[in-house]
């Protein structure tokens, strides 16, 4: 069960902006829903895991919005019907976050 203030992290990514990263559960909980938006757009848009699911410790390649803004929203859905979301979440240097 995840933390109710859960820990981000995240593996250093050269200078430049990113255009894709992995976003690892590192949680015990089986991921339903993963949404990734600008923190700028109003939607979460679509979901990135379609029908699947984001097993417990492992991880997803997931492109990033395009634009110069480097912040992005994160919305997790677990199996349990909870949701978190992480808000603007810096990803110009990151290639990995991890959500535990």
């Amino acid at each position: 069960m995840p933390a109710a203030s859960p820990a981000w992290s995240g593996a250093a990514r050269p200078p430049g902006p990113a255009t894709r990263a992995s976003i690892v559960n590192a949680t015990g909980v089986v991921v339903n829903e993963l949404y990734v938006s600008l923190s700028t757009d109003t939607g979460w848009g679509r979901d990135r895991l379609g029908q699947g699911t984001l097993a417990p410790g492992a991880g997803l390649p997931v492109s990033l919005p395009a634009g110069k803004v480097c912040t992005v929203d994160i919305r997790v859905v677990y199996a349990d019907g909870r949701a978190l979301e992480r808000r603007r979440v810096e990803t110009c240097s990151l290639r990995e976050l991890n959500f535990r």
